[in-house]
């Protein structure tokens, strides 16, 4: 099996669909027809725990083949250190997703207590002499004033 070319990538028309293409080193790629185009899904085939699975390394043209080659490689790195590399891309995405969450949160935390400085004073900052925060005094003895008042 030969290496898959960018020319063969962009000869290919809506009527290879289905096709599968092979290259050395256990890397293909299933043809499918888009609204953009003919893409191309590659995937890694390896075995692990006596069973076939599948390493999907990337879409042509969205990713370059040199890329989807470093993901087929970076597969097989840690097959050779006997870790399954889709059960690692599910746990880095995890990871991913949670550092994003918490970093979103904090953003959020730090908004809030920004609106919350800005919008209001401690009772130690305010001013004492501002209208709004001077007590009300009783005028002639009388708490109220008003329609409650009995004469």
């Amino acid at each position: 099996m030969a290496k898959i070319t960018i020319k063969e990538l962009e000869s290919l028309t809506a009527e290879d669909a289905g096709r599968i293409l092979r290259e050395d080193g256990n890397l293909a790629g299933r043809i499918s027809v888009r609204k953009d185009g003919v893409s191309v899904s590659f995937f890694y085939r390896y075995r692990w725990s006596e069973q076939n699975k599948e390493y999907a390394c990337g879409t042509w043209p969205r990713k370059s083949l040199t890329d989807i080659r470093k993901a087929r490689n970076q597969a097989r790195a840690l097959i050779d250190e006997q870790i399954n590399p889709n059960e690692h891309k599910k746990t880095a995405k995890a990871q991913a997703y949670a550092a994003a969450n918490v970093e979103a949160e904090q953003l959020k935390t730090t908004k809030v207590q920004t609106l919350t400085v800005h919008c209001r004073r401690a009772p130690e900052q305010r001013d004492p002499t501002h209208r709004r925060n001077r007590r009300h005094e009783p005028v002639d003895g009388h708490r109220h004033r008003g329609a409650n008042r009995r004469g």
